[in-house]
């Protein structure tokens, strides 16, 4: 993301970059390998933090409901 200050307001811009087609075959490959060894992808950090900021909160319900495995 990139900070942009148009008419005196601060605007945040996105930019993508297209990918060749074998760069994008290449990518989908190897996330392709690793969801089949059960690793989960995500298609951005925000997504990935959600995911885990919601493991997290369903763990501390089974922690206080005495539900959590002892390890």
């Amino acid at each position: 993301m990139m900070n942009i200050f148009l008419n005196g307001k601060k605007e945040k811009r996105l930019f993508k970059i297209n990918e060749g087609f074998e760069e994008y075959k290449s990518r989908y490959k190897f996330k392709l390998k690793l969801l089949n060894r059960n690793v989960p992808v995500f298609e951005s950090l925000d997504l990935a933090g959600t995911v885990l900021d919601k493991v997290n909160g369903y763990r501390e319900f089974l922690q206080k409901h005495g539900k959590y495995p002892k390890m």
